[in-house]
């Protein structure tokens, strides 16, 4: 299923938050597979690299260094964040475990470092850089603490899904005779089938409105802080249990299969 710490990232990114999960190269990898899933990891990685231009821009204008020089004549789309990450990725033997936020931060470093030939470029939103940062007066550890504790019961409730999936797979294997290959045809064509895919146009919808709602809380008056944070975590638990519901319906799949 859609890797649930993907959605948290997404809406979590939205306001810098350090409850950021990192997505690992791997899990990359299988998301970018899917039609449907990389469009929103398309989004998000578009999302990071723009906070990583403010970010770049915010340290100039308080004379830091800048950390990389991007033309300005560059304007950031999902094409040009996944051609950064792709070069980089062919350039350098990263692990698979490698978080791609900080893969792509690399490639940012490496493909447009800050020579004397373009040293003034930062391509960064200037309103951003030159406004003084505004503190939300939202209680944003609460935030990150209630976003944590869904990200924590997610994690254990996919890992649960996951054995219970495989242990009804190898089931059905066993009760089969199948060859190792037989088995992992089937469970090739049950990931086609469901992973990743399933449900996804209501989890696209979903976390479209989970970024207004994490970017709402920038400038809520305190009145509205915590409303807008019950609905975040009332959605992101929602979400999550649709992807309880899924492999339910996947291993219900299975079981029918047998002889």
């Amino acid at each position: 299923m859609l890797n649930f710490r993907l959605l948290i990232a997404s809406v979590v990114m939205a306001i810098a938050s350090p409850a950021v999960a990192d997505i690992p190269l791997k899990d990359y990898k299988l998301i970018k597979s899917d039609p449907a899933s990389a469009q929103i990891i398309s989004n998000y990685f578009t999302g990071f690299a723009r906070g990583l231009q403010w970010s770049n821009g915010y340290l100039q204008s308080q004379g830091g260094k800048l950390m990389f020089c991007m033309p300005p004549t560059i304007k950031l789309d999902a094409d040009i964040i996944h051609g950064i990450l792709d070069r980089e990725i062919a350039a350098r033997q990263y692990a698979e475990t490698m978080p791609v936020e900080a893969i792509v931060l690399k490639g940012f470093v490496n493909q447009y470092p800050c020579t004397s030939a373009n040293s003034g470029n930062v391509n960064a939103a200037p309103e951003k850089v030159t406004r003084p940062a505004k503190k939300s007066l939202c209680n944003m550890d609460d935030f990150n603490a209630r976003v944590k504790a869904v990200q924590d019961r997610s994690t254990t409730e996919e890992a649960a899904n996951q054995k219970a999936y495989q242990a009804h797979v190898d089931y059905l294997a066993g009760s089969k005779r199948w060859t190792a290959k037989q088995k992992a045809d089937y469970e090739a064509q049950m990931l086609s089938r469901f992973d990743l895919k399933w449900e996804s146009d209501a989890k696209v919808k979903g976390l479209n409105g989970l970024m207004e709602s994490a970017i709402r809380l920038e400038s809520a008056t305190a009145e509205q802080c915590g409303t807008i944070i019950s609905e975040t975590i009332a959605k992101l638990e929602s979400l999550q249990a649709i992807n309880n519901e899924a492999w339910k319906r996947a291993i219900a799949k299975v079981d029918s299969d047998q002889p």
